[in-house]
């Protein structure tokens, strides 16, 4: 394929495109090691069939093709002749070629590029999807969803599948089938269908679904950057410096009371306990005590407050009033969260500052 004139075509010369069915299949049989007639005994058919199919002169019922391709180990697409690499680098050009022409302001252009490219490969859930996404931003809603509705039918790879649930999903709403759009967009796993929900829901259903995942999100964000601070490189070179780390945990600390002024840590107390517990361990080492009793002090209290936390209790703050955490996982023996911070004040670092914690306390 070509761009000539500034408009995007595509090059049928079939010396460029595919390999003839009888060429494939005798270029296939002979690198199996199979003759005509073992082929043919496989098959159960007649040797003079198979000599028909390499000379172009007769195709197999469609009904052999998977076995016959089984029987060469590729894929029936193989078979036929289709140069797969070439195939996928056409409907990427053709795809890049219609986001530029919509980048510049000209959507029937890039409508036109992708329809010409399905012309050449019709059964391409690729040109399908964006073709459907391209269809709904022009207010072409009906071809838009048949087409979206075919790449869910058929597709199996589930990055394509969900934007084709997308699209399909803003074309329902945009129908005023609000309900059905909801239904479908929940269709999509779970770590590409919240956006698309918030922007589907309305009402209280919509705030709380904005609340849930402020909460979820953020609080992941301030996890991922907790495990960032004792991140090491291929080389064994920590993310930080011991100054930078500490300021980090402490930024974190502070974050952490951002989200919960209330003090409804709830699930989320186990977070601050760590964290604690890092700096209680670095001021150890550092000969700072005072320092390190008080950050002590406070992973015993987040512990216990996490520990002892009603999975049914409601948070009454400003961001994430009426979210519950719910409960979790919890060993005969207990929190395994628990055990793991009673370990690892065990240490003999921790004698002496114990004895002043248990005394204050």
């Amino acid at each position: 394929m070509r761009a000539r004139n500034g408009r995007f075509e595509l090059q049928k010369d079939c010396e460029e495109t595919i390999m003839s069915f009888g060429e494939s299949v005798r270029t296939l049989r002979k690198k199996a090691d199979y003759t005509q007639e073992m082929l043919a005994e496989l098959l159960g058919i007649s040797p003079q069939a198979v000599s028909r199919w390499e000379c172009d002169s007769a195709m197999p019922d469609v009904s052999l093709l998977p076995r016959l391709a089984y029987l060469f180990g590729v894929s029936t697409d193989t078979l036929l002749g289709v140069d797969l690499e070439k195939r996928d680098r056409d409907i990427g050009s053709i795809r890049e070629a219609a986001n530029r022409a919509a980048s510049d302001g000209n959507r029937t252009e890039g409508i036109r590029i992708l329809r010409e490219g399905l012309e050449a490969y019709p059964n391409s859930h690729v040109l399908m999807a964006a073709l459907a996404d391209a269809l709904l931003l022009e207010g072409q809603l009906e071809e838009s969803l048949s087409l979206a509705e075919w790449v869910i039918g058929h597709e199996s790879e589930m990055k394509l599948k969900a934007d084709a649930i997308s699209t399909a999903s803003c074309v329902l709403d945009r129908m005023g089938r609000h309900s059905q759009a909801v239904e479908l967009a929940k269709k999509i796993p779970e770590l590409g269908c919240d956006d698309l929900l918030i922007h589907l829901l309305k009402g209280s259903e919509r705030i709380r679904e904005l609340r849930h995942k402020a909460l979820i999100d953020g609080t992941e964000a301030l996890y991922c950057l907790a495990c960032l601070a004792e991140a090491e490189d291929d080389g064994g070179e920590p993310a930080f410096s011991s100054e930078e780390r500490r300021e980090v945990y402490e930024r974190l600390l502070s974050l952490y009371d951002l989200f919960f002024p209330e003090g409804e840590y709830f699930f989320y107390a186990q977070f601050p306990a760590r964290i604690h517990r890092k700096l209680a361990q670095a001021d150890l080492a550092e000969g700072r005590e005072e320092e390190a009793l008080f950050h002590l002090r406070e992973c015993v209290r987040f512990g216990r407050m996490f520990e002892q936390y009603d999975p049914e209790a409601e948070r009454t703050s400003l961001f994430f009033r009426g979210e519950a955490d719910g409960g979790w996982v919890r060993t005969e023996a207990g929190s395994e969260g628990w055990d793991e911070l009673r370990e690892w004040l065990s240490d003999p670092l921790f004698d002496g500052i114990l004895d002043r914690l248990d005394e204050q306390d």
